[in-house]
């Protein structure tokens, strides 16, 4: 599994070398030596905890104080210019799903996939591109989004 490196205004001290790590600020970007490749290498570290919410606001704001870089302006039009819906639980059955994730095939290691069942739908390296894929499929239900590592 690739482990992310962490942006310079994340990057421990000595009194942060304890056992107990602090909790990581979700507030605005406000560190003054922030780049715009820390920043998003953060946005992907919020998504890998699964902080949808904190990685969409850090995005909001990186595309706000760096406009003209590409990768943030994908990244904010990723994470804010979709519709994310969430839903309570419908029984669905995703044992498939789980099982195919268990064990991914190596072509799909690093890269965003979509799954119906331990069927893949869709594969790229870019969540924008895989998202606009699906968008033209007319799929019989929702596939699973995930990033294989």
């Amino acid at each position: 599994m690739a482990r992310l490196t962490p942006p310079p205004m994340l990057a421990k001290s000595p009194e942060t070398t304890s056992r107990a790590q602090p909790r990581r600020e979700d507030g605005p970007l406000h560190a003054r030596d922030a780049d715009p490749e820390g920043v998003l290498q953060e946005i992907l570290s919020y998504l890998g905890e699964v902080r949808f919410r904190a990685a969409q606001r850090l995005a909001g704001e990186a595309a706000v104080r760096f406009p003209a870089h590409a990768g943030i302006r994908r990244m904010n039009r990723a994470l804010n210019e979709w519709q994310v819906r969430t839903r309570p639980a419908t029984g669905r059955d995703t044992t498939e799903e789980l099982d195919w994730m268990r064990n991914p095939p190596a072509s799909a290691r690093g890269k965003w996939v979509a799954l119906i069942g331990s069927e893949m739908i869709a594969v790229s390296e870019d969540p924008v591109e895989l998202m606009e894929s699906l968008r033209s499929k007319n799929l019989p239900k929702n596939p699973l989004v995930i990033r294989v590592d």
